[in-house]
């Protein structure tokens, strides 16, 4: 066993110095361990404000009159809703544009300023400026500035 001697006769023996050097490593093992807890702190916060920050988009498929509902997945949808902010989105026409031509009655009519480009020789639709729609008391959206688009 080797022993140090530290001034005044105070000696330090090995088994001493290895507990203070243990008590040390331990001490910084623990820093790292807070760091590291912080570190996934800070990282779950910036994951939870960015995934608050995704914006939310809404596919519809049904409307009556002026009012869109019926959500469904993008491949089946007419309508697309974005920039929702509380009971307020906006909204434009997404979807298959060859189905939507064909229905245009019951799909695209008075729900979408077309400018009267429309006619049976009709083969795509250009999306212009997005229009506005208001959420409804019953889950429906009500449209209040139609949307643009054009026939070619």
């Amino acid at each position: 066993q080797t022993t140090t001697k530290v001034g005044n006769n105070n000696t330090l023996d090995e088994k001493y110095i290895n507990s203070i050097v243990d008590r040390v490593l331990e001490i910084i093992r623990l820093d790292e361990v807070e760091k590291q807890k912080e570190l996934l702190k800070e990282s779950t916060e910036l994951r939870k404000k960015e995934a608050s920050t995704i914006p939310e988009v809404k596919y519809l498929k049904e409307r009556e009159g002026l009012l869109l509902f019926k959500e469904t997945s993008q491949e089946y949808a007419y309508y697309e809703l974005f920039n929702i902010n509380g009971n307020k989105a906006s909204y434009r026409f997404c979807g298959n544009e060859e189905r939507a031509i064909e229905n245009y009655d019951a799909v695209l009519k008075d729900v979408f300023d077309d400018e009267k480009t429309y006619s049976l020789k009709t083969r795509k639709i250009i999306i212009g400026k997005e229009g506005s729609v208001e959420l409804q008391p019953d889950g429906k959206w009500e449209i209040k500035t139609l949307a643009k688009i054009k026939f070619i």
